[in-house]
C-alpha cells in the first residue's frame, strides 16, 4: 500500500480464478478488476471499493461490527475482505458513509449436483437437498446491509442504489446477481426467492466472514458449496 502497488497484490497473478474455481474470461476479469461502478443520485452516492482503506475500515464504518479491525469478534476474518473475489459497496449522503455491505464475486448452482470427481462438496444449511445437474453460473452475491444515523426510507433508497449498481456489473460481466434476502422488501418485483447453492472460493486467509450462509468459515469449507434460500433476479432465475 505505502509504495502503491497494493492492487497488484489484490489481484496477483491468476489469484482471481484459482479463488473460485472457474475460468474468466478476458472481459469479465477487467470489469472486476479495473472499474469500480459509482451512481450519484442527488445527496446520495453509492460506489464499489477495492482498497486498503475502505476494506480495512469495513468493520467500523458506518457502525461497528464483528470484522473491527480494533476488537471484532471474528477481525481474524477481515483477511479474507481482501481476497481478489471480494469488493464493498458503501453508501454516502452528502459525503457521509452512512451504509456498507460486502459483494462477492463467485458461482453457484440451481438445485444441481456437485460433481463429487472434481472433489468438490455439497453441504445443505437446512437440509439435505437433492441435485441434478452440473450447470456451474458465475454469480455476483450482495450480503445484508449494515447502516448507521438514517431512516427506514433513506435505507430502503440505499438498498435499491446498491442494487441497481450490481445489475449494472452483472450485465457487464454476464453473471447472476443474487442477494440475500435481507433485500426481499426492496426486490420484490424484480426478484425471486428461491433455492441456490453457493460456492465458497478459496481464500488468501484461515478463516472468513460469510454472513448469508451461517458467519464464520473456515479452510475446511473452502470448495464446498453451501444452499440457502436467496433473491435471484428475474431475467436469470
Amino acid at each position: 500500500e505505502l509504495m502503491g502497488e497494493f492492487k497488484k497484490l489484490k489481484y496477483h497473478t491468476n489469484d482471481l480464478n484459482r479463488e473460485i474455481d472457474y475460468k474468466l474470461n478476458n472481459i469479465q476479469i477487467k470489469e472486476w478488476t479495473e472499474n469500480n461502478i459509482k451512481i450519484t443520485d442527488g445527496e446520495y452516492e453509492v460506489s464499489e471499493y477495492d482498497d486498503f482503506y475502505h476494506t480495512m475500515v469495513l468493520g467500523e464504518c458506518p457502525q461497528r461490527t464483528c470484522l473491527s479491525y480494533i476488537n471484532g469478534m471474528y477481525n481474524k476474518c477481515l483477511l479474507a475482505c481482501f481476497d481478489s473475489n471480494k469488493k464493498i459497496l458503501y453508501a454516502k449522503i452528502n459525503g457521509k458513509i452512512v451504509a456498507r455491505a460486502m459483494v462477492r464475486l463467485t458461482k453457484g448452482i440451481f438445485n444441481s449436483e456437485i460433481n463429487t470427481k472434481s472433489g468438490l462438496k455439497f453441504v445443505d444449511l437446512e437440509d439435505n437437498a437433492k441435485v441434478e445437474d452440473t450447470n456451474e453460473c458465475l454469480t455476483l452475491f450482495l450480503e445484508k446491509v449494515y447502516i448507521a444515523y438514517i431512516t427506514d426510507e433513506e435505507i430502503k433508497k440505499i438498498k435499491r442504489l446498491f442494487i441497481e449498481l450490481l445489475k449494472e456489473k452483472a450485465k457487464k460481466m454476464n453473471a447472476i446477481l443474487v442477494l440475500s434476502y435481507d433485500y426481499d422488501e426492496v426486490a420484490k418485483e424484480q426478484f425471486i426467492l428461491t433455492r441456490f447453492n453457493m460456492y465458497i472460493s478459496k481464500s488468501k486467509s484461515s478463516s472468513q466472514y460469510l454472513d448469508s450462509l451461517g458467519g464464520q468459515a473456515t479452510i475446511l469449507e473452502e470448495g464446498q458449496y453451501k444452499s440457502n434460500n436467496f433473491l435471484i433476479w428475474k431475467p436469470y432465475s
